[in-house]
């Protein structure tokens, strides 16, 4: 079996059927003159014919006499093997005994003479398909046909006459709904075949749900946007992501079996909640018994996908036709997602496989033959870097903050911190510097062993610590939407899986000797490179930075004056609390004192001379 199990695909056009015994009325056509055009479809321009790949099957030939008005039908012996294998069209029993009788059974059919109705759709459609069924070995005579650049039409020129069908083999094709295959007859009376390309692709598209807009209660979606629907989206770590795959019931018209379902590829960033909902004509199905679901999870490492399928899709809806089905479903943004601007990206697709030709009946099969294209979505989340420092540059550990807002669910934090030899050593830390390091009374640490005349210095002379590094996430666990985290010897905190959002950084504890800064409010927006609703979710995300203190009016952009790297961090300086001497002090005092009695005793004197001296007087 060739390629044609997979390829074929897209219903064409109206059948243009002949009979011999129509009269002929043009002049003679010299072999070679037909030809066959297919324009495109003017009711639904998706489905246009540019990239398709259309070939012209000659079923039979006709050759005319000089006179034009009668012609000679004939098979040749390969046109025959097909003709005789095909089966299972209502109606129609091929007669084997002769090329002649085969002709004549076949033609007949075709067009049936007076009173009898003519073919319908459906029944021509049967025709279309058992000629593709009984093919298989590729005996037909066949041309492609040239699609010209704008899409707007195929052709085929210096053809002879004779009964053709027109199929498309584009792989991978979206078109489903309309007729199978063109049947074209090219007569003496019309050697110009044309049709309009009467396919309708099948609708698709993934959308995150962002309804409501910026809902804190649940975690979910962005804040700042006012649309309920869009391709992309920007989230924190912890946040639940509600994705909607809308599709529609197609056209099954002519077909006896068909296979239809979604496929949807997560990021590794983005975990399957297991709670897929789905609905077909606004009734919700049920698992298991309507359809089934397929999840491959790559567990933080690689991309999952989710295969929704449905069971006996031809039987159960052959009668709904444009009718709307929608899946649901929910994901969380874990830890493993990318922190950026690439975004973490999810891309689905819906897939089908509906000609009874390709073989199988499974309701999940392992290569179905047609897929629309691919709708993506993007989820981005970003970070910033806090570093904490004394007036002169220098990074101080121990400043403990806590930040705040709706956003704040789950933060990555990065970091150093002492830890004593012998002491439980918490998963994911690294020993970065062995030491050993010494505690000083004031918090600090250092690598000079405590000695006679300095032990006052010292938390203790005999513990001694090593430095580790850290990567670790801190959860917030309930509505208050915030975190605590204390610098280490770096100074440095570093807020990872953050969306856009206003935060309030509250410095609770400053480091031994020094004064606490006062709250600031961090803003952070994303920017999308195109349009929230219509983009198609390749863009990237500009992220923004903006920060002011508690007495500030306006937003300014990281970083601050004198602070360091990219524009996503932040320098907050602490100031030294050690307390001036007062003016005066005990001994100043003590004068005072003295100088008082002094000034006491030099009046008791003063009063004591006045009084005998006016006794003398």
């Amino acid at each position: 079996m060739n390629s044609l199990r997979k390829s074929l695909v897209a219903i064409l056009m109206v059948a243009m059927l002949l009979i011999t015994s129509l009269p002929v009325f043009a002049a003679d056509i010299p072999a070679g003159a037909g030809s066959i055009t297919v324009n495109k479809s003017t009711a639904d321009p998706a489905a246009t014919l540019k990239g398709r790949n259309l070939e012209a099957w000659q079923l039979f030939s006709a050759t005319y006499a000089p006179d034009g008005q009668s012609a000679v039908y004939a098979m040749s012996d390969d046109q025959w093997t097909v003709a005789k294998a095909i089966t299972g069209v209502t109606g129609l029993t091929v007669d084997t005994t002769s090329k002649e009788a085969t002709l004549k059974s076949i033609r007949e059919w075709l067009s049936p003479a007076p009173p009898a109705a003519q073919r319908s759709a459906d029944e021509l459609q049967q025709f279309a398909q058992a000629v593709v069924k009984a093919n298989n070995d590729d005996l037909l005579p066949k041309k492609p046909l040239t699609v010209d650049t704008n899409g707007d039409k195929a052709t085929l020129t210096g053809i002879e006459l004779g009964y053709y069908m027109v199929v498309d083999k584009t792989a991978n094709d979206d078109i489903a709904e309309g007729d199978t295959k063109a049947l074209i007859a090219l007569t003496n009376a019309k050697p110009d075949g044309k049709v309009d390309l009467k396919a309708k692709h099948i609708p698709f598209d993934k959308k995150i749900d962002n309804t409501p807009p910026g809902d804190a209660a649940t975690k979910e979606n962005d804040p700042s946007s006012a649309n309920d629907k869009l391709v992309y989206d920007n989230h924190s770590i912890g946040d639940v992501i509600k994705y909607e795959l809308t599709s529609k019931v197609p056209d099954m018209t002519g077909y006896t079996q068909y296979y239809f379902g979604f496929k949807d590829t997560l990021a590794k960033g983005l975990k399957y909640k297991e709670d897929i909902v789905v609905t077909v004509d606004g009734n919700q199905l049920t698992k298991g018994t309507d359809y089934d679901v397929e999840y491959t999870n790559g567990n933080g490492t690689a991309e999952s996908t989710i295969n929704v399928y449905f069971k006996d899709f031809y039987n159960n809806y052959k009668d709904k036709a444009g009718k709307d089905i929608v899946v649901t479903y929910n994901a969380e943004v874990t830890k493993d997602a990318e922190i950026g601007t690439a975004g973490n990206e999810n891309k689905a697709h819906v897939w089908f496989k509906r000609d009874p030709n390709e073989g199988g009946d499974e309701d999940n099969p392992d290569n179905p033959s047609g897929k629309t294209p691919e709708k993506h979505t993007k989820s981005f989340v970003t970070e910033f870097v806090l570093h904490k420092t004394d007036e002169t540059g220098a990074k101080l550990a121990g400043a403990t903050f806590e930040l705040s807002g709706d956003r704040v669910n789950t933060v990555l934090v990065t970091g150093e911190e002492y830890i004593k030899i012998g002491g439980n050593v918490p998963a994911g830390y690294t020993e970065s510097d062995a030491g050993p390091f010494y505690k000083l009374i004031d918090d600090t640490y250092t690598k000079e062993a405590p000695k006679a005349g300095n032990e006052d210095k010292y938390d203790s002379t005999t513990d001694q610590y090593k430095l580790y590094s850290f990567e670790k996430f801190v959860q917030d666990g309930s509505a208050n939407h915030k975190v605590t985290l204390t610098t280490g010897p770096d100074g440095k905190l570093v807020f990872t899986g953050l969306g856009a959002g206003e935060y309030t950084l509250k410095e609770t504890k400053a480091p031994a000797g020094y004064n606490a800064v006062g709250d600031m409010k961090i803003r952070i927006t994303c920017t999308p490179g195109d349009d929230a609703k219509t983009g198609t979710g390749q863009q990237n995300c500009t992220w923004k930075y903006e920060y002011k203190t508690a007495d500030g009016t306006d937003y300014k952009e990281f970083p601050t004056e004198g602070g360091v790297g990219p524009i996503n961090e932040l320098t907050v300086k602490n100031t030294s609390n050690t307390l001036l001497p007062e003016t005066g002090g005990i001994g100043t005092t003590l004068f005072y004192i003295l100088g008082s009695l002094l000034a006491l005793i030099a009046l008791v004197v003063l009063v004591s001379k006045k009084r005998v001296l006016a006794s003398r007087g």
